[in-house]
């Protein structure tokens, strides 16, 4: 159900809607757009932008070595 009067968030930075900002003009930085969305709507941003989690499995097989297989050769 939507109710009126609505209410739209424009980006502080470069006055587009927070969804098009990679789009603003060149003058324009998508990371003060971040910066700015963060700190204003930091519920939107984190809808947006959300952490990546690293599992825990993949960031120790990152930090062993890689390991070789060896060729068995049978005569």
């Amino acid at each position: 159900m939507v109710t009126y009067p609505l209410s739209i968030i424009y980006c502080g930075k470069c006055g587009l809607l927070p969804e098009y900002c990679e789009f603003s003009p060149k003058q324009y930085d998508l990371d003060e757009c971040k910066k700015w969305l963060k700190l204003e709507h930091p519920l939107i941003f984190d809808k947006m932008y959300p952490a990546i989690a690293v599992v825990e499995g993949e960031e120790e097989k990152k930090d062993e070595p890689a390991k070789k297989k060896k060729k068995v050769v049978k005569i």
